[in-house]
């Protein structure tokens, strides 16, 4: 069944997000883990355990993110099954979430009240992108903003 041409323009669009957001992630996970390299053994607290554990998890599963949506881009190999989306789709989601765990176990490890405001902000963050989303979903097309 082919797909209409809005529905691939959509799925481009997916594809290009999930890739800056694994890139990115990626990215910052990678600089956050070099500077963990060079601890000691015995300065390692719970805080820089914990960001290394989940940076061991999420690169793997950002960088196969990455392979597979370079790959799809260059080679448009049509529908694939469902059950392989899926999984796809949960590594990317437990890769981001493992990842800015790290992140923030990385900032918990500075001050305990960075790894907080950190958390705060992402919450908040995550609900206006939500709410962004809702809005343009409720209203395809509209180009009219609310400017007072």
């Amino acid at each position: 069944m082919q797909q209409s041409d809005q529905q691939q323009s959509n799925q481009q669009h997916t594809n290009r997000l999930y890739q800056l957001y694994a890139n990115g992630l990626f990215v910052v996970s990678f600089v956050i883990l070099q500077g963990f390299l060079s601890v000691s053994q015995r300065d390692v607290d719970e805080p820089i355990f914990l960001s290394v554990l989940a940076f061991a998890i999420s690169l793997p599963l950002l960088s196969i993110i990455i392979v597979l949506h370079t790959m799809e881009e260059r080679y448009k190999y049509g529908v694939l099954n469902r059950k392989i989306v899926r999984l796809v789709q949960t590594a990317f989601f437990v890769g981001i979430a493992v990842a800015v765990l790290g992140i923030d176990a990385a900032l918990w490890h500075i001050s305990w009240v960075i790894g907080i405001v950190f958390f705060a902000v992402l919450v908040v963050v995550i609900a206006l992108i939500a709410a962004y989303v809702y809005h343009l979903h409720d209203h395809p097309g509209s180009n009219n903003s609310d400017e007072t």
